[in-house]
């Protein structure tokens, strides 16, 4: 059976005023290309990530029902709860059992969330937030 996503507890308002540049310049994965500056492009990745702080949510992802939604097991997941969602959002579901991470079908006006597994078939599973962003840490243990 799957067990209920983890709560961060930290609403993105207290997250830290200092900005996360975006450098305006791309990572070729590809056959190297002549260097290019690295001059910051004046984008806060902060803010591309979360657009209403006082609505906004990190929520730890546990288990593997989106991963092919590029989704993995320990992503946080950026969640704001101000909005609504629609036809093929991510979204976290608030049900008896806790909350889950599922995609959204609408279909002939009917929601059904995928996978469907783990959720109660009662209906009583409600949107919590939907997912805007994904945070992925590459290295385990790493801090500043």
């Amino acid at each position: 059976m799957e067990e209920p996503l983890d709560e961060v507890s930290v609403p993105a308002e207290h997250v830290s005023d200092t900005p996360l540049p975006l450098f305006g310049i791309s990572v070729q994965a590809g056959l190297p290309t002549p260097a290019e500056p690295t001059v910051p492009q004046g984008e806060d990745v902060e803010r591309m990530l979360i657009g209403k702080p006082e609505s906004t949510f990190f929520i730890r992802m546990k288990g593997d029902a989106l991963r092919d939604y590029g989704v993995f097991d320990g992503d946080i997941l950026v969640t704001d709860r101000s909005l609504a969602a629609g036809n093929g959002d991510l979204a976290v579901i608030k049900t008896p059992r806790g909350l889950f991470a599922r995609a959204i079908s609408v279909l002939d006006g009917r929601i059904s969330f995928i996978p469907e597994q783990g959720l109660p078939q009662s209906g009583k599973a409600m949107l919590f937030g939907v997912i805007t962003g994904v945070v992925r840490p590459l290295r385990n243990g790493t801090k500043a």
